[in-house]
């Protein structure tokens, strides 16, 4: 979740020096959506981290 601009995000993410991310990338924006709060958005956030939240993300991403 962020406030940022996603493309600005993933420029910070790309560019970063912090250890997880030096070993992962690069990364590419495969999934987005945009809530009206904060409180909305880490909801979402959350259920994506459950099982139920990891089988909608997955039929979702296979669909492209």
């Amino acid at each position: 979740m962020t406030s940022q601009p996603v493309d600005e995000k993933l420029k910070e993410h790309n560019y970063s020096a912090s250890d997880w991310t030096r070993g992962h990338k690069p990364f590419k924006l495969i999934y987005s959506e945009r809530f009206d709060s904060k409180q909305e958005a880490l909801r979402r956030e959350k259920f994506f981290k459950t099982g139920d939240g990891r089988r909608v993300l997955d039929r979702v991403l296979s669909e492209e």
